[in-house]
C-alpha cells in the first residue's frame, strides 16, 4: 500500500512527537526563531503587525481529532448500514 508524501510527513511528525515530546518541538522552534531574528533583524515585529500566520492546531489536537473523527465515521457507517434480513428456510 503506497502512502502520500503528506501522510508520510504526518506519520513522521507524530512519531517524533511520541519519541521526544512537546519540549523537543518547543526547543527547535526557539532555535528557528533565533536564527530567523539574526537573519532578518527587526522583521519579526513588522510581520507581527501585518498579522503573522494563523495558529496551527497542536499535535495532540490533530492526533486526537483524527481518532475521534475516525470513530464517528465508523459508527455512522455502522448505524446507517442496511443489512439484509436473513430468511431461514427449513430443508
Amino acid at each position: 500500500m503506497a502512502i502520500t508524501v503528506v501522510e508520510a510527513g504526518r506519520r513522521g511528525g507524530l512519531t517524533l512527537f511520541q519519541r521526544h515530546g512537546r519540549e523537543f518541538f518547543a526547543e527547535i522552534g526557539r532555535k528557528g526563531q533565533s536564527v530567523m531574528r539574526q537573519k532578518y533583524p527587526g522583521m519579526a515585529s513588522e510581520w507581527g503587525r501585518l498579522g503573522g500566520r494563523p495558529r496551527k492546531l497542536k499535535l495532540e489536537e490533530v492526533a486526537g481529532e483524527k481518532q475521534q473523527t475516525h470513530r464517528k465515521e465508523a459508527r455512522t457507517r455502522l448505524d446507517s448500514a442496511v443489512l439484509p434480513r436473513r430468511t431461514h428456510t427449513n430443508p
